[in-house]
């Protein structure tokens, strides 16, 4: 052949390739066209559809069971049921906390109370309210700023009272909102006796010592335990110092939200030698009739928690409820007299009542 001849074409429509083509193609569409193929493939479609069904509904009939067991009665009374169960898990655990919390209180207080109880005992203290003298000449000078006279230590000249130093006598207004406090050195030894009274309504009174750490820092123990004390009763108390003390007299009136009271208290200090042994006594006054009472008997107490309030009067002021009907024991006008103490008088809380030049060296301080 020539050297630019062009290659012989082995395949084409005229060829062998071709015609082969051709018949598989024409077979192909022959055997797609029977009908026993056509048949199968419609019997393959056809299960494919029902196959595609039956699972779509066990799709549905799970979620339908799995939704009527979640809302069956029984399933939630058990979920419930769980969630209770838990829920009171949780709270044991925390009433067993706050169980443990409180026994670790009531041990700090009972240890305290333990003191207090001890050292007030060892101290021979003694606490005696007796109704208020009301005879016309102790009522006609009651209240006029003469504390002794108010109290009835002038009239009734006690012993106890004679020998003892007086430190402070006075007719004090402690603000609302605020308290007064009267603070004593005392000496190891040495007897403070103490007497007061209020003019209307109620005031709490406790008893403290004061005691001077190192460093600056400034400690107090309550000895007699804050009481409320009405003005139907006159009290009177003592109280021997185990150790060199400064002893803190506080006419608490921090309840009362508008209202002031005046006091008129007393204090006295018997020397280390003048006291007898350390025994229990008795002690009486002579009882008259009270804030528009009968007369009644002492009331003797010798331990620090006895906190009774007998013969009190309403004081609605007191628990924050204005406008209810009160019955003050009088309603005469109280002056104040000077008295030693161991500092100038300080004001904190509410406003107090101007005090008169007089009175730079009362006996306490007021708050």
């Amino acid at each position: 052949a020539a050297a630019g001849a062009e290659p012989r074409k082995r395949s084409g429509p005229g060829k062998f390739l071709g015609k082969v083509k051709a018949k598989a193609s024409e077979a192909t569409k022959d055997l797609l066209g029977s009908e026993p193929v056509q048949a199968g493939i419609g019997f393959v479609k056809d299960t494919s559809k029902a196959v595609s069904h039956q699972g779509q509904q066990g799709v549905r009939l799970v979620k339908g069971k799995t939704k009527e067991l979640a809302e069956s009665e029984q399933v939630q009374k058990g979920l419930g049921l769980i969630k209770d169960k838990t829920k009171e898990f949780k709270e044991l655990e925390i009433v067993k906390g706050t169980a443990k919390e409180f026994r670790e209180l009531g041990a700090a207080l009972a240890s305290t109370a333990e003191l207090v109880g001890h050292r007030w005992s060892a101290g021979a203290g003694q606490v005696h309210r007796t109704p208020a003298e009301q005879s016309p000449a102790v009522a006609a000078a009651a209240w006029r700023g003469n504390a002794r006279r108010t109290l009835g230590l002038e009239a009734q000249g006690e012993d106890p009272w004679r020998s003892a130093h007086l430190q402070a006598a006075e007719e004090v207004s402690v603000p609302a909102r605020g308290e007064f406090i009267a603070a004593h050195a005392v000496s190891r030894g040495a007897r403070l006796r103490w007497a007061f009274r209020v003019k209307e309504h109620s005031i709490e009174f406790g008893v403290r010592i004061r005691a001077f750490r190192d460093g600056g820092s400034v400690e107090e123990e309550e000895v007699l335990p804050m009481a409320k004390y009405g003005c139907a009763d006159s009290v009177r108390g003592s109280w021997v110092a185990d150790e060199t003390w400064t002893v803190v007299l506080v006419f608490d009136n921090r309840a009362s939200v508008l209202r002031p009271k005046t006091i008129a208290y007393a204090v006295a200090v018997e020397p280390a030698g003048e006291v007898p042994a350390l025994a229990s006594a008795s002690a009486s006054s002579s009882g008259g009739a009270g804030c528009g009472g009968a007369a009644a008997p002492a009331e003797d107490f010798h331990a620090p928690l006895q906190t009774g309030t007998t013969h009190l009067s309403a004081d609605p002021l007191d628990a924050g409820l204005p406008g209810l009907p009160t019955t003050p024991c009088r309603a005469d006008v109280a002056a104040e007299v000077p008295a030693r103490s161991l500092g100038p008088p300080r004001f904190t809380g509410a406003p107090p009542l101007p005090r008169s030049p007089a009175d730079s060296g009362s006996g306490g301080i007021l708050r």
